[in-house]
């Protein structure tokens, strides 16, 4: 009865680690750790959450890596005056046959930006995107990302 109970027991334990919700709370935690580190600019956090093989090509060929991208985030930030507000949620998921898992987001980022000629606007951008992850050992790292569409619009105006 003791050793049932026992095998019942960790059996349970194994299913809690691949329910639906346990990955969920994992892959949102992990966005929100990135939509924390870009309010608050800390590119050390926001880094924690991209995988060191990280490799992303660019339709037009271009290949960016783990350190290119550190670079490119931080050349966005800088044009960050403040941010009033940034969001964002999962819309969706689906557990692939690799087990991987297919997230689709919404997001929405309203702040302050320093154009090149030095004056400021005010820019809320709204996006959905696609994005494939993967666990590797405890953590749950984002590896693609398609972007479906939004608006940004900049002081007000739509921008096409």
């Amino acid at each position: 009865m003791i050793r049932r109970l026992a095998v019942a027991a960790a059996a349970l334990g194994l299913m809690a680690l691949s329910c639906p919700d346990e990955t969920r709370w994992a892959i949102e935690s992990e966005i929100m750790r990135s939509v924390e580190a870009t309010r608050t600019e800390d590119i050390d956090m926001f880094m924690k959450g991209v995988p060191a093989d990280l490799v992303v090509r660019h339709a037009d060929g271009s290949i960016l890596d783990a350190e290119q991208l550190r670079e490119d985030v931080l050349a966005q930030w800088a044009a960050v005056e403040r941010t009033y507000a940034i969001e964002t949620t999962i819309d969706r998921m689906e557990t692939n046959r690799d087990r991987s898992v297919t997230v689709w987001t919404s997001s929405r980022w309203d702040r302050v930006v320093i154009r090149p000629d030095g004056s400021r606007s005010r820019v809320v951008s709204t996006r959905k995107h696609r994005e494939v992850w993967r666990r590797r050992a405890a953590q749950w790292f984002q590896y693609e990302s398609e972007d479906l569409g939004g608006e940004t619009r900049v002081d007000g105006t739509l921008q096409s």
